[in-house]
């Protein structure tokens, strides 16, 4: 009688421990998918770039198609429920940061525009 206790007791500490690294598993590919999203959104946002700005020299977002893109992107990787704050940073390094939220999970994703840079005599900086 005693091996039959204990026995159950190993073999229900298996089934929940199996059980518990099932729910793991399944919430660490959720976080990676919406990882996967957000990369991709804030790549899309990045090279929206302002063209009459860019023009004169300065490199600037524009904003309303940048959110505009991230949003169809999102959707095409199938985060419709997903919600999305865009964040900019303009300047010598601009920048556009993504944070996807979806349920419990949230993510965030910063792509930062590098230009060709001048280089001078002899290929310095």
């Amino acid at each position: 009688m005693k091996e039959l206790i204990i026995t159950s007791g190993i073999l229900l500490f298996m089934v929940t421990v199996m059980g518990l690294q099932t729910s793991l598993n399944e919430l660490m590919h959720r976080g990676q998918e919406l990882k996967f999203a957000a990369d991709e959104a804030a790549a899309t946002a990045g090279l929206c770039i302002d063209p009459e700005a860019y023009g004169e020299g300065v490199i600037r977002f524009d904003r309303e198609k940048a959110r505009e893109e991230a949003l169809a992107i999102t959707r095409l990787n199938g985060k419709q429920g997903a919600s999305l704050s865009i964040q900019y940073e303009e300047g010598e390094h601009p920048a556009v940061t993504v944070r996807l939220k979806q349920g419990e999970l949230q993510v965030h994703s910063k792509y930062e525009y590098l230009g060709i840079q001048s280089f001078g005599e002899g290929g310095e900086k």
